[in-house]
């Protein structure tokens, strides 16, 4: 029973996570007017997003989530970058996170700000950070994964990022990591969750031939198409493409570990410490070069 549950949860969590955490992509059109993926999808499910999310999932994503966050290695006075925000469930963790290494339990000068695509989606994710007080601390805005120098002001960096169930259905995976890891101070972190085919072959069998149904039923037969769509685009990508992503953006890969029969994968990679000014290192050979020589000067006697 474990195993069938466990499975049952794996198919239904592949399900609802591809639906509606399709948020970056710009595939072919639903016949209504609404590309598949695009922000406006994502309008017509933002209401009952967290909910869904959160009862098929049996609550597994919270500790997903976590798992994630505290990937990031983050402390006290740090900025984090959210892409694919959604309904700031990933941002408002981070900033409970951050909260408890502040003093009295407050963020201070740590700052979280959300991106997405959907007006929808950052409409109640704006309502849930202002009833958490934390408008000052968060902010939440439309952008684009592939392009975020519309919502990320220039110059801006960042002491980490996530990306949860988004980066598969990018349409240019390696412009938008490359975006990210660009906007990543040195020595910081990006982690990405993301939805791949089960490794347990009942499993397998369960999501390709029994989610498109479930998807339909659980949209009340309205959006069949989408599943069907992101069913199909699950399949294609392999969840390991996102180490060659990570290192094609610059980052090197820090920490990989598979879930919920291996339908769900956390992935962290990190950004090569900046390097030191040239005075700084110059200041530094300046002063190994003296001790060398005191060193030397000091040891002659004691040899004698």
């Amino acid at each position: 029973m474990p195993v069938l549950g466990g499975l049952l949860v794996s198919a239904v969590t592949v399900a609802v996570m591809s639906v509606i955490s399709y948020q970056f992509g710009t595939p072919p059109d639903t016949g209504h007017g609404v590309k598949l993926g695009s922000g406006k999808m994502f309008d017509k499910v933002a209401p009952r997003y967290d909910l869904v999310n959160s009862a098929l999932t049996m609550k597994r994503d919270a500790a997903w989530r976590d798992k994630m966050i505290d990937a990031l290695r983050l402390k006290s006075g740090d900025r984090v970058l959210d892409v694919g925000t959604g309904t700031a469930e990933v941002a408002l963790a981070i900033a409970s996170h951050l909260g408890s290494k502040g003093q009295g339990g407050k963020m201070g000068k740590s700052r979280v700000l959300g991106v997405d695509p959907s007006e929808g989606m950052i409409s109640i994710g704006r309502d849930k950070v202002a009833k958490a007080g934390l408008d000052k601390s968060v902010s939440l805005v439309i952008g684009d994964a592939e392009d975020l120098s519309s919502s990320v002001p220039e110059g801006t960096k960042f002491d980490g990022a996530t990306m949860a169930f988004v980066i598969r259905n990018v349409p240019d995976r390696a412009k938008a990591m490359a975006q990210i890891a660009d906007r990543l101070k040195g020595g910081a972190r990006l982690a990405v969750l993301e939805l791949g085919f089960p490794e347990f072959p009942p499993a397998k069998w369960f999501v390709r031939h029994c989610v498109p149904f479930i998807g339909w039923l659980l949209s009340r037969g309205n959006l069949k198409k989408e599943y069907t769509y992101l069913n199909d685009s699950m399949r294609r990508f392999k969840l390991d493409d996102i180490e060659g992503l990570m290192r094609q953006a610059g980052l090197t890969l820090v920490r990989k570990e598979k879930m919920n029969f291996g339908s769900v994968g956390l992935y962290v990679g990190e950004k090569a410490a900046d390097p030191e000014p040239a005075s700084q290192q110059e200041g530094a050979r300046r002063e190994g070069a003296g001790e060398a020589e005191g060193g030397g000067a000091g040891a002659a006697p004691s040899a004698a």
